[in-house]
């Protein structure tokens, strides 16, 4: 009976010494994961800290250009003709989305102040000028004589009621 006593405390003990690797190598293992997080979690910061650093450099680079454009617009053209082509056909396309959007959206610019306002209010809420836009826009769509108010055609050069000049 002592004979397999002794075998068994023998056995625990083995036991004991395994479950202790095993804690040991546990604890080892969260502490490795626990400092990767954290080199993962400083990798994030500084690349975010990269990449604002980065567009701080950009944004003053635009702003040199913007710059440099403005105090040698005449000779800059000469210097990098394709870059102000490339400048000159974006800012084209973008007032041609810009109008195309605005008009979808029933939207017009106040004659006076600029603002965008609805095509069909009377009066600029920023300025409270009159909105004359839309009249415009019938007034280039259905022309009239100045003087007696008679539809013309385009390209007419008087009016064939009064004889007004167009």
């Amino acid at each position: 009976m002592k004979k397999i006593l002794d075998n068994l405390d023998g056995k625990f003990d083995n036991i004991g010494e395994k479950l202790d690797n095993i804690g040991e190598k546990l604890q080892k293992t969260g502490k490795e994961a626990m400092n990767k997080t954290k080199d993962l979690a400083e990798i994030a910061k500084l690349s975010l800290a990269e990449k604002k650093a980065k567009k701080k450099i950009l944004e003053a680079y635009a702003k040199i250009g913007r710059e440099y454009v403005k105090l040698n617009l005449d000779n800059a053209e000469r210097i990098m003709p394709e870059e102000f082509d490339v400048i000159s056909a974006a800012e084209a396309e973008i007032k041609t989305i810009i109008a195309r959007v605005r008009e979808l959206k029933g939207m017009v610019l106040c004659p006076k102040c600029g603002a965008e306002m609805d095509a069909d209010v009377a009066f600029c809420e920023k300025c409270g000028a009159p909105n004359t836009v839309k009249d415009d826009i019938a007034a280039a769509l259905n022309p009239v004589c100045p003087k007696c108010q008679a539809p013309v055609e385009p390209g007419q050069d008087a009016c064939v009621i009064c004889g007004a000049k167009l």
